[in-house]
């Protein structure tokens, strides 16, 4: 196998791109595309919920 054969993740993240915004696309192929895409960004936690630490100081001082 040569070094061209497997695509770069910056070639990867333009194809998702492309058919992410083609609306000739189906719905569910731009939708998968779009969460492939920010797997790439957030590392990938499949569960879709966005962890958020506060802070002691922060809790104390909302009390």
């Amino acid at each position: 196998m040569e070094e061209n054969d497997i695509a770069t993740m910056e070639e990867i993240k333009s194809f998702w791109t492309e058919v992410l915004r083609d609306e000739e696309q189906k719905l569910s192929d731009r939708f998968k595309a779009s969460e492939l895409l920010t797997k790439t960004y957030d590392g990938g936690d499949d569960t879709g919920v966005v962890k958020i630490e506060i802070s002691k100081e922060l809790k104390e001082w909302s009390s």
